[in-house]
């Protein structure tokens, strides 16, 4: 006679009566166990902890549990660090709206590197649509808004492709700044709307700044604000009672409302203005 069981039905193994307890099913000693008590099964343990519990030595890259087809598995269980997906992606994802936690209980996560030194450590290249670091405080300390490209830091809501805030903070910058303009300009208060290019004088009675007429204090040119801003924030810049206005540097002006001698720049009422530039803008210093 062959060995085995044959069956064309469903095969139940029960306990005896009375015995409903310990293990029911054990195939060779504890290569499958059954443990009706808990409800466990353990494949090579013969004291499953868990509904299913798989307990194997790794040797030689011998796989504890594989999943799928013998020759391209979808998944093979290694060792207790060890998961590696043949053929995708390996997706760590919860479909129920909830979070999914990765070295909450201590250790570091490592993308490109087995030895990570910090919580996260990436090596090689990263990209993504958004960015956020967090410090120990609620605002992150480093932020991108991937809606408008804008990075912050020390800030949620940058107003300006690279925004830094901070309370008492400065920025340093070993090396300078680049920049397409060459002014240092700041925001004034204005009576009227001034066009960029503009001789920008003060009226002494209102201390507001509009068109340079005779007789005002003249105060500079109107920016285009390529250069350097002193008190500017997201606020005055779209504020119609504000003017930026270029105090020093190299500024485009408008001819027609100046004096040229030897290329001193002066108000048609004589006050000197600057020198005039090859490039045809005026230096104010």
């Amino acid at each position: 006679a062959q060995n085995g069981i044959s069956t064309s039905g469903a095969l139940v193994i029960a306990p005896r009566p009375g015995t409903a307890t310990g293990n029911t099913l054990i195939v060779d000693t504890k290569g499958l166990v059954y443990d009706a008590t808990n409800k466990r099964v353990g494949i090579g343990t013969a004291a499953p902890g868990a509904p299913l519990h798989v307990y194997g030595t790794y040797e030689n890259n011998t796989k504890t549990l594989q999943i799928g087809a013998a020759t391209s598995p979808t998944a093979r269980f290694y060792r207790a660090d060890d998961i590696s997906v043949i053929d995708g992606p390996l997706w760590l994802e919860s479909n129920y709206n909830q979070n999914v936690l990765i070295a909450y209980g201590g250790g570091n996560v490592g993308i490109g590197t087995i030895v990570p030194e910090n919580k996260l450590e990436v090596v090689g290249t990263m990209s993504g649509r958004s960015l956020q670091i967090t410090g120990t405080g609620a605002a992150p300390l480093i932020y991108t808004d991937q809606t408008t490209g804008r990075v912050g830091i020390g800030t949620t809501g940058p107003d300006y492709v690279f925004d830094v805030q901070h309370a008492s903070e400065k920025i340093n910058s070993k090396n300078g700044y680049l920049t397409d303009g060459a002014d240092y300009a700041e925001y004034f208060d204005n009576e009227e709307y001034i066009t960029i290019g503009s001789l920008v004088g003060m009226n002494s009675e209102t201390g507001k700044v509009r068109r340079y007429r005779s007789g005002d204090e003249f105060i500079g040119i109107a920016s285009d604000g390529k250069g350097y801003i002193g008190n500017g924030n997201a606020q005055v810049e779209h504020d119609p009672h504000f003017t930026l206005v270029g105090l020093l540097g190299q500024l485009t002006f408008r001819p027609e409302q100046v004096v040229l001698q030897d290329r001193i720049v002066s108000t048609k009422d004589g006050k000197r203005i600057g020198l005039l530039l090859p490039s045809g803008k005026v230096l104010l210093r």
